[in-house]
């Protein structure tokens, strides 16, 4: 899935937002849907790093709303996460945490997902 963010978030710190540019395409890492009332969120690389940033996706549109085969559905309580298999299991506390081996996973999650929408394109596969 690609985004691009049209609709500033509030940052109300000095200069320019560091972690999203406004009109900017961003490829989404994860997508957080809530049962309690919370808005529905994305998981994007920041412009500051590159780190992954969660942000509410009422800021952006959604350009190319495929995803892979691969992504999983999962359950956790009030929320269901459309992300890829491979984030499954321990690797959202293990990234937070600056775990190298979670950090490879995500380099090599980005890598597939930038090839899948690259090839999508070319193919000019229709949108899931």
């Amino acid at each position: 899935m690609i985004v691009k963010y049209v609709k500033e978030r509030g940052y109300e710190g000095n200069g320019a937002d560091p972690l999203l540019t406004l009109n900017k395409e961003y490829i989404v890492f994860r997508v957080e849907f809530r049962t309690d009332g919370h808005p529905t969120s994305i998981a994007v690389p920041i412009d500051r790093d590159g780190s992954l940033g969660k942000f509410y996706i009422n800021c952006f549109s959604v350009v190319d709303s495929r995803v892979p085969l691969e992504w999983n559905l999962t359950t956790r309580p009030a929320t269901f996460c459309l992300e890829p298999i491979e984030f499954s299991d321990t690797f959202w506390d293990d990234y937070g945490d600056d775990d190298e081996a979670a950090e490879q996973v995500f380099f090599d999650v980005h890598k597939k997902l930038k090839t899948f929408h690259e090839e999508g394109n070319k193919l000019g596969q229709p949108f899931i």
